[in-house]
């Protein structure tokens, strides 16, 4: 024992050193984004309505949205779609606690998956350098840093893609890889319809490796078990409650147009407006760019990416740009909201290209052709230079966003404020955000709606008890005729006002005792 601990002693070390760049993009994107993640970003509108059905899961045991039962088909005590998400985050809050700062730090854990897969991808296609400058590149990129920040669904599905294709690189037939496979694209799907470009890629890359024979022979079976051990209780719950099935699926139309062939025509020649959305991700972070860096870094993904196509193809290059092709084609088929927290699942792959040329041309400059060595340290101190510059912006971006976050008050102190002001036996109706206030407030957060003006005059969701509505700035802007209930009730708009402003901005109450909307 005591002869083999030398090797062993050296075998950790050099693992160590070779993972130490990774290691430390990892901890410093970690560190960074725990940074005051409970008060900033202020919280989106999505994030409520995707912690309620864990926090109902929690209490009711079943994953329902009584915030939005209007909607119908039931979804007040039993959401049919997501279940693996809910199920996960229901876990994560019975372990550390329900609330916001613990929603989007289970995100940010889907996030780091997100980076070690890709990592591991990269190093086992190309070199463990590859894999950490890709690691690097998305850990500073805004869109990536912001999202996570944010909770969703993006992120958990990115994370079983991407865990899915690094077993698909490193199963080599076996039959237990096999199965494992087959139950996290079933998780993916049941977490976010994105998890169908599995049901393409995988094959793709089962097609581009040596022993895809053995594969279909031998370990397909598996595979299709894993997938139904997880897929088949959800099969079977859908069953049971197909009338409400569709009607929960049929009031969520954001993917409906993908349906026709129009609809695919459509969406694919709208794919340009997504990537508008890349850098306004750092405005939301609340410290944008310039224009010219934009520029700068778009013409170097261009060029990495057509220099690539014009290399010669090897099979780990066909793997990486099968990768992002058919990500790219699947998302600008599908989706025509065309938004940006979608990216993540797209964006590895474009960090992964540029890193693979970037090592590439350190190669090359360390062993380029004699007569053009000086013309090449040129041209690469030159390159080198800008793309340095606008690293030392992003860096400069992220510092400005530390600063911002701390000046925030705490979303917690917030719902205190809010929670002695709205009456208790009270109907309370708003934008989703304003839910978190009531959240873990016995009676109140299952009470709470959605704002939508059917609330106001409908009895049978007001239950016949007085109606609390909370509007920002945004709602008082489209509504006219919550302009006349402010001036009835300008004591609660003034103290409302002073507790919130510096969190969620200026935030106005109105208590609404009667089923009348009046006229504008």
């Amino acid at each position: 024992m005591q002869k083999d601990s030398p090797s062993k002693l050296l075998h950790w070390q050099a693992w160590f050193y070779r993972h130490l760049p990774f290691i430390t993009v990892l901890l410093l994107f970690t560190v960074f984004q725990c940074y005051n993640l409970d008060r900033f970003p202020a919280p989106r509108c999505d994030e409520p309505w995707l912690m309620q059905p864990s926090l109902q899961l929690i209490n009711k045991g079943e994953p329902g949205l009584p915030m939005f039962r209007r909607l119908g088909g039931n979804i007040e005590h039993y959401w049919l779609t997501s279940p693996v998400q809910f199920w996960s985050l229901a876990i994560f809050f019975k372990l550390f606690g329900f609330g916001l700062l613990q929603a989007r730090l289970f995100n940010l854990l889907m996030s780091l998956l997100v980076l070690l897969s890709i990592y591991l991808i990269m190093s086992h296609l190309f070199s463990h350098r590859v894999g950490a400058l890709t690691a690097l590149l998305l850990s500073i990129d805004g869109n990536y840093i912001y999202w996570t920040k944010i909770y969703r669904s993006d992120f958990p599905v990115a994370a079983c893609c991407f865990l899915t294709l690094l077993l698909v690189l490193k199963a080599k037939g076996k039959v237990l890889n096999w199965f494992t496979i087959g139950f996290l694209t079933a998780a993916g799907l049941l977490i976010h319809p994105n998890a169908l470009l599995l049901l393409g890629l995988v094959p793709m890359w089962v097609l581009i490796g040596e022993d895809r024979k053995r594969i279909l022979s031998r370990c397909l079976p598996s595979c299709i078990f894993g997938f139904l051990l997880l897929f088949s209780p959800f099969l079977y719950k859908v069953s049971k409650h197909w009338p409400e099935f569709v009607a929960q699926w049929s009031s969520n139309q954001t993917r409906l147009r993908a349906a026709s062939g129009s609809g695919l025509w459509l969406n694919f020649i709208s794919e340009w407006e997504r990537f508008l959305r890349w850098p306004k991700a750092w405005s939301l972070l609340g410290s944008p760019i310039p224009p010219w860096l934009v520029g700068l870094i778009a013409l170097l993904i261009l060029i990495c990416i057509a220099s690539l196509l014009f290399q010669r193809f090897h099979k780990e290059s066909l793997y990486l740009l099968t990768g992002l092709f058919a990500t790219a084609v699947f998302l600008a088929l599908t989706d025509s909201r065309k938004v940006g927290y979608y990216l993540p699942l797209l964006s590895p792959w474009i960090a992964g290209v540029v890193a693979l040329q970037m090592s590439r041309f350190i190669d090359w400059m360390k062993e380029g052709w004699k007569v053009w060595r000086s013309l090449a340290r040129l041209s690469a101190v030159t390159s080198c230079s800008i793309v340095g510059l606008g690293f030392c912006l992003i860096v400069w971006n992220m510092a400005t966003i530390v600063s911002k976050a701390s000046t925030k008050i705490p979303i917690s102190e917030t719902a205190l404020e809010l929670q002695k002001i709205v009456p208790k036996d009270a109907i309370i109706s708003g934008r989703t955000i304003y839910w978190l206030a009531f959240a873990q407030v016995a009676d109140m957060s299952e009470k709470y709606l959605v704002f939508h003006k059917e609330i106001v005059c409908n009895g049978r969701l007001r239950e016949g008890k007085p109606l609390v509505l909370i509007v920002d700035e945004k709602g008082i802007g489209r509504r006219r005729f919550f302009k006349k209930f402010s001036k009835k009730h300008p004591e609660l708009l003034e103290k409302i006002g002073e507790i919130l402003a510096s969190c969620y901005g200026k935030l106005e109450i109105f208590l609404v005792k009667e089923c009348h909307l009046p006229t504008a």
